[in-house]
Order: structure tokens, then sequence, then C-alpha cells
């Protein structure tokens, strides 16, 4: 049965899946907070707004997950490609000016 849902961190070249059993979210390890909105309204006509444009902000999400592997060196295979993606996301984030 396929899961119905997902939660992955991708720097678009690999792809880390925290439902896998490489990496397992811990019970509770998830916590996303709502998203603050703008809204900017137009005045249709005297008297009546209608919405013109909305602006989502970014959120705070907090991830606790385990690393597993059968092995060692699979344990510390897991943990480099995820150091490899956070890298890349990272450096992506320093060159389009974030931070």
């Amino acid at each position: 049965m396929a899961q119905p849902f997902i939660l992955k961190l991708s720097d678009n070249v690999n792809a880390i899946d925290f439902l896998s059993n490489s990496f397992k979210v811990m019970d509770g390890g998830f916590d996303i907070s709502l998203p603050r909105v703008k809204r900017e309204l137009a005045a249709e006509r005297p008297g009546f707004y209608v919405p013109l444009i909305s602006y989502y902000e970014y959120r705070e999400a907090k991830l606790q997950f385990e690393i597993r592997g059968a092995t060692r060196s699979a344990v510390l295979a897991n943990l480099n490609s995820l150091e490899r993606v956070l890298r890349n996301i990272a450096a992506s984030c320093s060159y389009w000016g974030g931070a």
C-alpha cells in the first residue's frame, strides 16, 4: 500500500525521503507552523472589495528523525547523503541572497 504522505528534502539532484527505512521521523517529530498571510484588496466599486493578491510567508518547520542502517557504514552513507543535500541547499540559498 502506498504511503499517504510525502516528506522529502531535495536539492533538485538528490533527495532524502524521511519516510523511508534509512530515515525515520520520530513520534511527534514533525511540527510546522501556520503561514502568515498578507492580503491586498482592491476596490471594485465603492464599498465592494475583492482580493487582489495574497502573500504567504515561509513557515518554520521542526523535524526530529533517526538515521538508520543495517551496518555502521550504511548509517555513515546515509548521514553523508543528508549532509550533501543540506550543503547544496545552503549553497543555493547563499547564491540567491538567502541565509
